[in-house]
Order: C-alpha cells, then sequence, then structure tokens
C-alpha cells in the first residue's frame, strides 16, 4: 500500500502546522546549527540564499501583533504587515538570523529596510540587513541595473553565511526552486479542480517560502499525492485579487462563507510561479547570476511594480482560465496599490461576463460582516445554479 494514499490529508495537516509555526521552526533549525536569512517582499531571489548554505525564510506578519514602537518609527499610515514584522524585530525574536533581505517591491518593504539598517548599527544582537532593489521595467537599461543588484546580494549572503556562491551550488539551487515551482503548478491545477482549497495552497506556497526547496518539495509531492482521488470542494468560485495575504485568515473566513478561491494575484501565491529560470543557462556563477537576474527581473506583474493594464490582462486571464464566479478586489488600509489597478481589471472582467467587488482599505484581518454582504448575492445565485 502507498503510505500516502493511506493518510489522506496528512501533508495539508502538516502544511498547516508548519503555517502557523514558521518562524518557530526556523529558530529550531538555527538552535541545531543551520544558517536561517529572514527576507521582506517577493523580489529576494530564494535561490540565493539556498546556494549561500542557508534556509530561507520569509518574513511574515502576526495577527494582532504591531509594537507601538515599530509604529512609532514606521508611522501610522503604512501597510499593518510592516508594523507586525518590524515589531518582531524588535522584540528580538528574529535574532537568530544569519541577517535579513528587504525587497524594494513596495513601499512598506522599503520603509522596514531603513529603519532596521538604523537599529542594526546600534543593536548588535539585530541581524544585519541588505536591500535588495530590483526594477521591473522592460528596459535593458533596468535588467542591467537588476544584475548588478544580485550580484551585490550574492557577496552579501557570502558574507554571512561564510559560504561562497558557487556555480555548483547556484545551479543545483536554481534546479530545486524550479522543480518545486513545477510542483505547486501541479497543486494549482488540483485547486482549480476543487481537490486543494484556496487556504491549503496558501500553506504549501508557504512551505516554499520558509523550508529548504528538498524539505518543500517532499511535503509538496506528498499532498499531490494524497489529494489526487478526493471528492470536488463545492461553493462559489472566487480569484482573489489585491493585498498580499501572508496569512490565510482572510481566506479562512471566506471559505466559512461557502467560496472556494481557485486563484490570486498577490505575491504569497499564483504570483510566485511567474518566476522561471533555466538552471543550464551557463556553465560559470556570472553568467547564472545574470539568468537569475533576468528570471526575477521579468516576474510578475505585481500592484507596486508594474503596469496597470499589464497586471489587468494578468488577473482577468488567470480569473478566466479558472472559470470563476467572481472577482473579489480586497486591499488592506495603506496598501493602495492594487487599488489602482481595480478600473482597468473590472473594465476587462465586464468584457469576459466575469462580476467583481472591490473592498478597499480594508482592516488586516478583514472585516467578516463586509466579506459576507460582498459575497451574498453571488452566493445566492450559486445556490440557485446560476452561477
Amino acid at each position: 500500500m502507498n503510505p500516502a494514499k493511506a493518510n489522506p490529508g496528512e501533508a495539508l495537516e502538516a502544511a498547516s502546522e508548519l503555517y502557523a509555526r514558521r518562524v518557530e521552526r526556523a529558530r529550531e533549525e538555527a538552535a541545531a546549527g543551520r544558517t536561517v536569512v529572514g527576507f521582506v517582499g517577493a523580489d529576494v531571489p530564494r535561490e540565493l540564499i539556498v546556494a549561500a548554505g542557508a534556509i530561507p525564510l520569509r518574513l511574515h506578519s502576526r495577527p494582532g501583533f504591531a509594537s507601538g514602537d515599530a509604529k512609532d518609527l514606521l508611522g501610522e499610515a503604512i501597510d499593518p504587515v510592516a508594523h507586525s514584522i518590524l515589531g518582531q524585530i524588535l522584540a528580538g525574536e528574529l535574532d537568530f538570523l544569519a541577517g535579513i533581505a528587504f525587497s524594494r517591491d513596495s513601499s512598506a518593504s522599503l520603509q522596514q529596510f531603513y529603519v532596521a539598517r538604523q537599529l542594526a548599527s546600534r543593536r548588535p544582537s539585530l541581524p544585519p540587513v541588505h536591500l535588495v532593489d530590483l526594477l521591473h521595467l522592460r528596459r535593458e537599461s533596468s535588467l542591467e541595473y537588476d544584475r548588478r543588484e544580485v550580484h551585490r546580494f550574492a557577496k552579501t549572503l557570502s558574507n554571512w553565511t561564510g559560504r561562497e556562491v558557487s556555480a555548483e551550488t547556484l545551479r543545483e539551487a536554481m534546479r530545486g526552486c524550479s522543480e518545486l515551482r513545477e510542483r505547486l503548478g501541479k497543486a494549482q491545477k488540483l485547486r482549480r479542480e476543487g481537490r486543494l482549497t484556496g487556504s491549503q495552497s496558501l500553506h504549501l506556497f508557504a512551505a516554499a517560502e520558509s523550508l529548504h526547496p528538498r524539505d518543500a518539495l517532499k511535503l509538496v509531492n506528498r499532498a499531490l499525492l494524497e489529494q489526487a482521488d478526493t471528492a470536488e470542494i463545492d461553493g462559489l468560485r472566487v480569484f482573489f485579487s489585491g493585498s498580499g495575504q501572508d496569512t490565510d485568515t482572510i481566506y479562512a473566513c471566506l471559505e466559512a462563507l461557502g467560496a472556494h478561491i481557485v486563484g490570486e494575484d498577490h505575491d504569497w501565491g499564483q504570483l510566485r510561479l511567474t518566476v522561471s529560470c533555466d538552471p543550464s543557462a551557463s556553465d560559470h556563477v556570472e553568467g547564472l547570476l545574470d539568468e537569475l537576474a533576468r528570471a526575477y527581473h521579468r516576474s510578475g506583474p505585481a500592484a507596486a511594480t508594474s503596469a496597470m493594464a499589464e497586471r489587468a490582462r494578468w488577473t482577468v486571464d488567470q480569473a478566466r482560465f479558472a472559470g470563476v464566479g467572481m472577482v473579489l478586489c480586497f486591499t488592506r488600509a495603506f496598501d493602495d496599490a492594487p487599488a489602482w489597478d481595480y478600473p482597468p481589471q473590472r473594465e476587462l472582467l465586464a468584457e469576459a461576463d466575469i462580476p467583481s467587488v472591490l473592498l478597499s482599505r480594508q482592516p488586516a484581518d478583514g472585516s467578516p460582516q463586509q466579506l459576507e454582504r460582498a459575497l451574498a448575492p453571488f452566493l445566492e445565485r450559486t445556490t440557485a445554479g446560476q452561477l
């Protein structure tokens, strides 16, 4: 008997448990003598962290946690996710990290970097920090800038870990991350078929952001085996657009209301699959670094770094492909970029005969009442067999 088939749901339960204690597990890895590097934002190349001999950990907010000091340092008018992450840094909860890399994929990430850099210069116990400043304009000059940034980050990582990034280690890391993305793509197929929930998909994506690729791959492969023959999930098929969801609170609320979230356009979900790099692009580390820069340069389209028309087309294409009953655009307070994308999205969605709703400037954990009001008309139509 196949052991994976003997215990359906076991891998998803493991992914759920990991999701709830991503930082704690990474701290245990560090206590066991393994090097862990934290990062904030979507533009930090995970492959480089792995190639430098470290485990990547994408930092995330903690519902209800934000220190007063973090709010004083960053100001009130900023995405509350930033308050929570900086609060963990200030509290010393992330001192086990060998370093923290921040990407410039949002103003909140950039402001966290500036504050953390000042703090690190005064408090030796804090991890060193680095800014990965990638551009996404489809220009050769921007790509050249990104190449220099990726090479610079490789040197920083070697200083943090004491291990040089070589052609061999980078090729192996690129191969592992590429295979992991391919398998996550298979998981999204199961999701569209109704065999994985949106929350379960978030858990698998997060495993890829907080484990070594080989360990994440084992978990995802187990989930694929276990869920291949499960019963299909009923419910209103929803495509989630807007603010990135680094916790599953909003998804769980929507699912409790009767929604099946079949896709999203944020970088804690499907948008991560847009990175595509070729491990065989070069025999030399410089060429592989250039390939990695190209892959992240062309990734997206994210709300804060892409043209509105480009993002609208991507979102609508994905929603149409998933066969959704509606698109929900949900944006947090002080995370306005996704809301700016909504008008062109709404226009293209209307042309595709896909209804949509915008909930803007929402609290970080959402409002169950507003979510219920947004979905109610579509849930009624689903029950009546009209969607």
